[in-house]
């Protein structure tokens, strides 16, 4: 080292030199740029397919809730029993296999065969509401009640109170003989005995329609014989409506 008092001639000093440094080793030779990728984006949801709406059979609802919809639906129809020969005009889309031979096909509408031939359970659950809320009409021609009382005899014993409440029950009279009253009355004497039986519930059963004037002085003569009273007064209500009826109508 030299004493600081001496001093160097800038002339003589070496000229600096820049500083080599080494060149950073790299992987480029060997590897490629990494490629740009796109920015990530959420992925789409997928379009699941909606699921149908849950359909629930009548038979799988709850006990009360059928009797509920079989009152509604059966309190807005009118239900007719077709008695007489002109009981198969029934359109075949309510028919069974029978061939109008049973007795729910041949004696019942088309609005009371929509339900009643669905099933055995349901008819059986049915039945007995229609009998109680259902406004019924009974067609009697010729004063035949005989298939009116095929009807009841084959209802069961249970079911007759249930007929006994309902307040829109109706006979339905129509009368195309000339001659007056048929010369075999048995089913009339059958009916009015059935409604002078006061061991069993009795319908309140209202007479419409009207009779021809021969036959309805046949019943007038026929009434004034009998001695039995129940017999008698089922008897003289059925003339009393059907005469008040054929006064309105020439009225």
């Amino acid at each position: 080292m030299y004493p600081a008092s001496w001093s160097i001639d800038p002339a003589l000093q070496p000229a600096p030199t820049a500083r080599v440094t080494k060149r950073p080793l790299t992987m480029e030779a060997n590897n490629p740029p990494a490629k740009r990728y796109r920015a990530i984006q959420p992925a789409p949801l997928k379009q699941f397919a909606r699921p149908p709406p849950d359909v629930t059979g009548l038979m799988r609802l709850p006990a009360e809730l059928r009797v509920e919809i079989f009152t509604w639906y059966l309190s807005s129809i009118s239900v007719t029993i077709n008695c007489g020969p002109q009981s198969n005009n029934i359109s075949t889309r309510y028919r069974c296999r029978c061939g109008n031979r049973c007795p729910i096909c041949r004696n019942y509408n088309a609005g009371a065969l929509s339900l009643l031939l669905v099933s055995k359970q349901i008819r059986n659950e049915a039945l007995p509401i229609m009998l109680r809320h259902s406004p019924i009409t009974a067609i009697i021609r010729d004063l035949d009640f005989t298939p009116l009382l095929e009807w009841m005899s084959r209802m069961p014993f249970g079911d007759e109170p249930k007929l006994a409440k309902n307040k829109n029950l109706f006979i339905e009279m129509s009368h195309s003989m000339s001659e007056g009253l048929p010369k075999e009355g048995q089913s009339l004497r059958r009916w009015l005995h059935l409604r002078a039986d006061k061991c069993r519930p009795q319908p309140n059963w209202q007479y419409v329609g009207g009779l021809n004037s021969k036959a309805l002085s046949g019943l007038k003569r026929r009434a004034k014989r009998m001695n039995e009273v129940g017999k008698r007064e089922e008897l003289e209500k059925l003339i009393g409506a059907v005469s008040a009826e054929r006064w309105e109508h020439f009225s």
